[in-house]
């Protein structure tokens, strides 16, 4: 839904830094599992890092940190083993338990410090930048 790959002071995690993000968005009126599903920067590894057992609510938000720390154990404090890169052509794909891609955000342009991209509210194939980024909401 919202990434941010340029984080300097929109978001801190637990630890006080202010690492890479990605917004995940149910946009369904049911739950959905993600146990067993991937978060990748890497369009020919799409398990390159695996979420853990969490539900994400209906018309719900999960924010994962991608800053390279590899955390799972507590649902609302996760990292990716991975960051995001601020150039262009960047990625960040969500693939399901069998490895298929369910969403991705391919080939992004140049990302700018403390603006956030992603898709436009109600158009799926819209994307652009938010210069008032709103990670878990």
């Amino acid at each position: 839904n919202e990434l941010m790959a340029s984080n300097d002071r929109t978001l801190r995690d637990e630890d006080g830094d202010t690492p890479d993000w990605i917004e995940l968005f149910n946009s369904g009126d049911t739950p959905v599992s993600l146990a067993g599903w991937y978060l990748s920067d890497d369009l020919q590894n799409l398990k390159k890092w695996q979420l853990p057992a969490a539900n994400l609510e209906p018309k719900g938000f999960l924010v994962v940190f991608a800053s390279g720390k590899n955390r799972t154990a507590d649902p609302a404090r996760l990292h990716t083993s991975f960051r995001l890169s601020a150039n262009a052509g960047g990625a960040v794909v969500l693939s399901d338990a069998a490895g298929q891609r369910v969403s991705a955000v391919t080939n992004y342009p140049a990302q700018v410090t403390d603006v956030s991209y992603g898709r436009a509210p109600g158009a799926l194939n819209l994307q652009g930048f938010f210069t008032q980024p709103t990670p878990g909401k």
